[in-house]
Parts: structure tokens; sequence; C-alpha cells
């Protein structure tokens, strides 16, 4: 349990905890959205902790609805012509400030307009991630993942490695479906054969 501070906050600032409640956040979110300079801090406490005003909370949380500063998670995942989870990698390993917004019992994904906007190049245009793709070839969902990683990492379906994640190209998965290898147990026995 946090150690309280020694003096009463006078001017109705918000610690750390309580302002990632009202975000609807964790507080490693909250201070992900600081390093990020989305949100400032409005203060300190004795201790050197952050306080925030409920002002600037609001009106982050405004902002976050603003479709000139931010784009939902479909929007922005078909103006760079990805998948969702295509999307939420390029956030991650490129940098880009997002954030999940709590609507109503709804989680949805907010990515900064500019960060989609000024990509230039994209390498996972057209790719499904191991997960979308086991659901494309018709596995059950989380089943079929570790089929289609084999499948890679024996090279019988290509594959684009980005970071540490595989990602297929659909007219690849399509023409390995077509195509598909028998599986006897967990061994393919009959490669991809247009490679």
């Amino acid at each position: 349990m946090p150690k309280k501070c020694s003096k009463p906050n006078p001017q109705g600032l918000l610690s750390a905890r309580t302002a990632a409640a009202h975000l609807g956040c964790s507080v490693r979110t909250l201070r992900a959205l600081v390093t990020s300079g989305d949100i400032k801090p409005s203060g300190t406490q004795p201790s050197g902790r952050p306080l925030f005003a409920r002002q600037s909370l609001d009106a982050y949380l405004t902002a976050l609805r603003d479709p000139k500063r931010y784009m939902s998670s479909l929007q922005a995942a078909a103006h760079l012509q990805v998948s969702v989870d295509g999307l939420l990698h390029l956030a991650q390993t490129r940098g880009w400030s997002y954030a999940a917004v709590r609507t109503r019992g709804r989680t949805s994904i907010r990515i900064r307009a500019h960060d989609v906007r000024t990509c230039r190049s994209n390498p996972l245009k057209g790719r499904l991630s191991l997960r979308e793709s086991a659901s494309y070839l018709g596995h059950a969902a989380g089943s079929g993942r570790s089929a289609v990683s084999r499948a890679v990492s024996r090279q019988y379906l290509p594959a684009l490695v980005d970071g540490d994640r595989a990602w297929i190209l659909k007219e690849d998965l399509a023409r390995f479906k077509k195509e598909r290898p028998v599986v006897v147990g967990r061994a393919i026995t009959r490669p991809f054969s247009a490679l």
C-alpha cells in the first residue's frame, strides 16, 4: 500500500492510481502516456510522485475521441491495409501512441492519427498474424497457431518475420489451403508445392 502524503492536497490533484482509475487504464499505461507526452503531470507529491489535474485527464479523453487526432483501430487498419493484429504490432514496434478506451463496458483501441498517416513503409500490408492465419485456415481458436508456426518454421509456408512475429500473405494461405498437406499427428507429410 503506497504511503500517504504528509500534507493534504489542496489543489484537488489526483494521484497516479486515482488518475489511472479516472482514465480507465492501469498505472503502467498512465506512466507510458506521461513518457510519450500525451498527459502532463500538474504537480508532485512531497515524495516526488506525480499528481494529475482532473481537467487535463478529461481533455485527454476528449482528444481520444477527436477523429483529427486519434483513429479507431479499425479505421487505422483500413488506412494501412493491415489486420488489427498487424496494426497493434506496428504500433508497439514503431513506438506509436495508442490507448485503450473503455466506454459502456467495451474497450476500443485509439491510435494517434499522425502516426498512422505518416507511416511511410508498411511491411505488413496484406499479411496476417499466426492467429489470424490459423483462423483463415479453419482451425479452432487457439489450437491452430502452433500448426501454422510449424508450417512456417519448416518452410512449407513463406512468411515475413518482423520483430519476433511471423506474418503471412493471404495469397500464400489460400494456396496452402488449396494444396493443404496431410497432417499425421504432428508430422506434415507433404510440403507446400508452390514454393
